[in-house]
């Protein structure tokens, strides 16, 4: 059974990055398209609508070195998912460590939040905008 939120949020990019193997910099690795692409899931989602941790979790996140596409939903139980956004997909830019998501659906507003690397695979963002969207996403890279 398939139940729609009453709170949507809007679809957030929220990338996971690879760190440099053997790096002997204390830095963090920049993060680049091409750094990013892969495949993900969904780790944790914590806003203000949601708060809820993997395997509770069916998110699916799928880059190119500009493009995204991504899905989200929490599972209430054996073939009970709730969807908290539509699949969605478009471009993405990267700024230091500012991404920006732009859908290709003209109806869902530009995403923008900020990203920090955690280990080698794992990266938490911060959306600040738009408010209903506000909050932390984390993926973690299958790939």
């Amino acid at each position: 059974m398939h139940r729609k939120l009453s709170i949507h949020i809007v679809p957030v990019l929220v990338i996971t990055a690879v760190a440099v193997a053997c790096s002997s910099s204390t830095t963090a690795p920049k993060l680049t398209g091409q750094r990013l692409a892969g495949s993900y899931y969904l780790d944790t989602i914590s806003n203000a609508a949601v708060t809820a941790s993997f395997p509770g979790l069916a998110g699916t996140l799928v880059l190119t070195d500009s493009t995204f596409f991504e899905s989200v939903g929490i599972i209430e139980g054996p073939g009970d998912t709730v969807v908290v956004s539509p699949p969605d997909s478009g471009t993405y830019t990267i700024s230091g460590s500012t991404l920006t998501e732009t859908s290709a659906n003209a109806a869902i507003p530009a995403v923008t939040a900020t990203a920090s690397l955690r280990g080698g695979d794992t990266l938490d963002v911060t959306v600040t905008s738009p408010a209903q969207a506000a909050g932390t996403y984390v993926w973690v890279r299958t790939n």
